[in-house]
């Protein structure tokens, strides 16, 4: 039975009619596929687990997440349940399980402790949640690994960043200032960031997207994604 790492239906703001452009994070030809094809897997985790998620988490979260596409604030317990959705994708999508868990066995045993250490750290970490909107004509990516945490500060302040469409995407912080960088748009490094996130491949709504910009922003600034700590650098 497929699973997806990522849950299915928050891939449906950045469909093209009907589907979704797919590009290989190593290069290639972009092509196109139903979202029901987004990561994607064969049985990686049992059917009682994948209901609890769906049932507790995913089912409401992707609710808040709809609710910040359009203009207004979420609720303290919106938030609460958005923070739950995040802390999934910080335990579940296919790169962290790559990662951290040597197999679907080992995934499956220890997500109750890594879900749980993750949203404890979410609920201490981040306090706003603030909605950045693009200015036309830039638009936003996603990928299979769609969570970005990062550092601002080296060992202090880090920032959480969820693009949930092409014209918008949700940063988490602890005070609520917006993060800017100096040298680029931040339309342009958050999707540096989102390619540097990526396991295997970035989506979009749109068949023209310059990978290799996104590419070369990385490789410029040296963003390298942490998962241990899952958080990104930026190192100097």
């Amino acid at each position: 039975m497929n699973q997806h790492g990522v849950q299915e239906a928050y891939y449906k703001s950045f469909r093209d009619k009907g589907e979704i452009w797919v590009y290989p994070k190593v290069g290639g030809q972009a092509f196109r596929k139903p979202i029901s094809w987004c990561t994607a897997e064969t049985d990686f985790q049992s059917k009682e687990l994948e209901k609890v998620q769906a049932d507790i988490i995913e089912n409401h979260g992707i609710r808040a997440i709809w609710h910040l596409l359009k203009p207004g604030r979420l609720s303290e317990q919106q938030y609460k349940i958005l923070l739950g959705w995040i802390a999934l994708h910080l335990t579940r999508a296919p790169k962290v399980r790559n990662t951290l868990f040597q197999t679907n066995q080992h995934y499956e045993r220890e997500f109750p402790v890594e879900f749980t250490r993750q949203l404890l750290g979410l609920r201490s970490s981040y306090a706003v949640a603030d909605v950045y909107t693009c200015d036309s004509p830039k638009f936003l990516i996603t990928c299979d690994n769609p969570v970005l945490e990062f550092d601002i500060e080296r060992g202090g302040k880090s920032i959480l960043i969820l693009p949930i469409s092409p014209s918008r995407f949700v940063q988490l912080s602890s005070d609520g200032r917006r993060w800017q960088h100096e040298e680029c748009s931040v339309d342009e490094f958050v999707n540096a960031m989102i390619w540097a996130s990526a396991f295997k491949y970035v989506f979009s709504h749109r068949g023209d997207v310059d990978i290799t910009k996104c590419k070369e922003i990385s490789e410029r600034f040296d963003i390298a994604p942490v998962l241990e700590t899952q958080s990104f650098q930026l190192l100097s």
